[in-house]
């Protein structure tokens, strides 16, 4: 005899079997009421592994729910369920037979089948296509959708992004599950320009590889500016035409032939010229006239247009000029600009590979708590940098960017090989990798 049983809920998911329903009568007879014995067998169209029994009489109800429990009423009873082969039930019991009126009992018997565990079949990737540009410095969140056959969401399925080259791309995290959503999603962050490739890895699964170009991009700048004559001391004193000189900082990288000069000027004023002066500045000259006695100062206004695209190498940072993280200086157009970056946001170490020692620059635009962890390959953490709360600001330098000397925790030397940081402050999130070459 099989005892029936109610399918748990807890450590596996039922797959719905069936249910069937019948209903049990007693004879009516002249004779004093009496039990009789009543076989009913039931086939269910696919095989199951639990089932629950439920049954009503009239003004009663009871239900079974997984222990052995005799389902006994006034005037029926279930006494003995037994499982005959894998679809089929074979159910005994007890009914009355009476000369009052006839007994009537209904039984409901629910079928499951204990679910396959769910595999991954498929998965999908967006935010990348083969063939595709991506401009240099740009963010995007990549998506990968992993189903099971039957387009079911499947949660806990590891997915990894392989990158086959340290220059062109990175991702903020390389290993990562899928949520209850079937959706692993990671951060791709472009560097230098050039081919780029990456895999996606999903358990049990084949590889799928993209490949796209980093290109670079170009975007446009405007200098505005004045220059007003000098006054003459003396009104007697002869009024005569003076050289003046400009030199206006341009964005490092800037495309000569996009330069367009514009300028207006009052009538003793002119600009005669403009060039070159260095790869970041373009000097402008021209001639006006000295005023005096409170008279009007002639000016010359003018406005330097063009544009500068990205560079090998290097990042841009709230419309300052390129830099590349060993500098240590940037040029004066950027002691111009507000310290104050509009986003956070992580950079490359330098040196990179190193030994013993590197540093890691960041950006915070808003003041926060910060942090660095280096992580080995196998996502064991092998350092944390407390860098307690700081203001917002650009800490690229050796005195302000994050150092690590190559030690983990305990003070010993890490192996040579590639390992990984991620910068925290407040909400925001980035990693990176590193690489140390002994």
């Amino acid at each position: 005899m099989i005892v029936p049983k109610a399918p748990p809920t807890s450590h596996f998911r039922p797959y719905w079997a069936g249910m069937i329903g019948f209903t049990v009568r007693g004879k009516l007879d002249l004779l004093p009421a009496k039990w009789r014995d009543w076989t009913k067998t039931i086939t269910f169209d696919q095989p199951f592994d639990f089932y629950s029994l439920s049954a009503f009489e009239p003004m009663q109800w009871k239900f079974w729910e997984g222990s052995w429990n005799l389902l006994r009423f006034g005037n029926s009873s279930v006494d003995r369920v037994d499982k005959v082969g894998d679809k089929s039930l074979k159910i005994k019991g007890k009914i009355v037979d009476g000369w009052v009126d006839r007994r009537t009992m209904w039984v409901v018997v629910r079928a499951y089948s204990e679910a396959p565990p769910l595999r991954a079949h498929s998965f999908t990737v967006s935010g990348i296509s083969n063939g595709t540009s991506i401009t240099s410095g740009e963010k995007r969140t990549i998506s990968v959708y992993v189903k099971s056959q039957n387009n079911t969401p499947i949660g806990g399925v590891r997915v990894r992004f392989i990158d086959s080259d340290d220059k062109e791309i990175s991702f903020s995290r390389t290993s990562t599950t899928t949520d209850s959503s079937g959706v692993a999603t990671t951060t791709l962050y472009t560097g230098s320009e050039g081919s780029a490739d990456f895999g996606v890895e999903v358990d049990g699964l084949s590889r799928t590889s993209f490949r796209f170009n980093v290109v670079s991009w170009e975007k446009s700048f405007t200098r505005t500016g004045i220059y007003k004559g000098t006054w003459q001391t003396f009104c007697w004193k002869k009024r005569v035409w003076e050289t003046w000189t400009r030199y206006v900082d341009v964005p490092p990288r800037t495309v000569k032939g996009s330069v367009s000069i514009t300028y207006s000027y009052s009538e003793d004023a002119n600009l005669k010229g403009w060039d070159w002066h260095d790869s970041d500045t373009i000097k402008l000259w021209g001639r006006i006239r000295q005023k005096g006695c409170w008279a009007r100062r002639d000016w010359v206004r003018y406005e330097v247009s063009g544009r500068y695209k990205s560079t090998n190498g290097q990042r841009r940072i709230q419309g300052a000029p390129f830099f590349t993280p060993e500098q240590d200086t940037l040029s004066e157009y950027w002691s111009d600009l507000s310290q104050v970056p509009i986003e956070t946001d992580l950079f490359n170490n330098y040196p990179n590979p190193f030994n013993p020692e590197t540093w890691i620059p960041y950006q915070l635009a808003t003041p926060a708590a910060v942090s660095v962890d280096i992580y080995a390959v196998d996502g064991h953490l092998v350092r944390r940098l407390s860098l307690g709360h700081q203001p917002a600001g650009v800490y690229k330098s050796k005195s302000r960017a994050a150092y690590w000397d190559g030690r983990n925790e305990v003070g010993e030397r890490v192996a040579s090989g590639l390992y990984f940081y991620t910068l925290t402050a407040g909400e925001f999130s980035a990693t990176r990798k590193l690489l140390i070459r002994k």
